[in-house]
């Protein structure tokens, strides 16, 4: 039988600011029981994979670096596929993500000549930046996001994240986006499951976004659970957002998956809305 894979969003699914979610960790620790390979998979650009791979494990949920992929790993796959190297890069974004893209040799600049503008999640935003990218998309870069969230999950409401941004350029340029790298990009699947190692039906997305976590999963042919702590909530769906699993919390994942396990070895068989 082939192995069992799990990707797990974090703001809102895992934690909430510094905050584990109850039942967290032994949920994680549950599909490392049954064999599971592991990722932690998230929109936030605004850490390094060691720099979440520490969070987890501060909040109580062991984790690795390596097992952790951000939407910044997925925009620089695509930046090496269209070979950018070559190309200058004007980012609206934190020092992070600038710095991974210099070190994966990328060439970054501040003026309005850029070849490609990267919006991200950005809480050091300035009128001056959003002005600089505004240039150089009217004068014809090209158009990229890290991912299309338009708030982070947060206990006292969210933070607007990247998707606002966009929409702000995208209503001051006259422009629609032309790719984003994170959850529900294919581009991200495929760097998924080539990690996970696993073929998509056995494999579980768990998240709390309708529009980015369950789109994703069921792109990818994945079995997906929409968590109520974070940004979907008790909201209603269309039916091409539902979930084969909504749960109140990521902590009744064994409840609701180990039975399917043990009967079928696969998570697909029942749902529990």
């Amino acid at each position: 039988m082939s192995r069992l894979g799990f990707a797990f969003d974090l703001d809102g699914t895992l934690y909430l600011d510094d905050s584990p979610i109850p039942g967290a960790a032994e949920a994680v620790r549950w599909a490392r029981d049954h064999g599971a390979a592991i990722r932690f998979l998230t929109n936030n650009p605004r850490k390094s994979r060691e720099a979440y791979a520490a969070k987890l494990t501060a909040v109580g949920i062991a984790a690795e670096s390596a097992e952790v992929i951000t939407s910044t790993a997925a925009m620089l796959c695509y930046l090496r596929e269209i070979e950018a190297q070559a190309s200058r890069l004007f980012v609206v974004g934190e020092r992070i993500l600038e710095q991974e893209l210099r070190d994966a040799g990328m060439t970054l600049t501040e003026r309005d000549d850029a070849d490609v503008v990267i919006v991200s999640f950005d809480t050091t935003l300035t009128y001056a930046k959003l002005l600089t990218a505004h240039r150089a998309l009217r004068k014809g870069a090209r158009f990229f996001a890290t991912n299309p969230d338009a708030y982070c999950p947060t206990a006292d409401g969210g933070l607007p994240d990247a998707g606002a941004l966009v929409a702000a350029l995208e209503t001051s340029t006259g422009r629609s986006v032309e790719l984003v790298a994170g959850k529900p990009s294919p581009l991200l699947a495929r760097l998924l499951l080539r990690e996970l190692d696993a073929p998509p039906a056995r494999c579980v997305m768990v998240g709390d976004r309708a529009e980015t976590d369950v789109r994703f999963g069921r792109r990818a042919g994945m079995v997906t659970v929409l968590v109520r702590t974070g940004a979907t909530g008790n909201a209603p769906l269309p039916p091409e957002l539902e979930p084969d699993y909504r749960l109140d919390s990521v902590a009744d994942l064994p409840l609701a998956l180990h039975p399917r396990l043990v009967e079928s070895g696969s998570p697909c068989s029942g749902t529990s809305k």
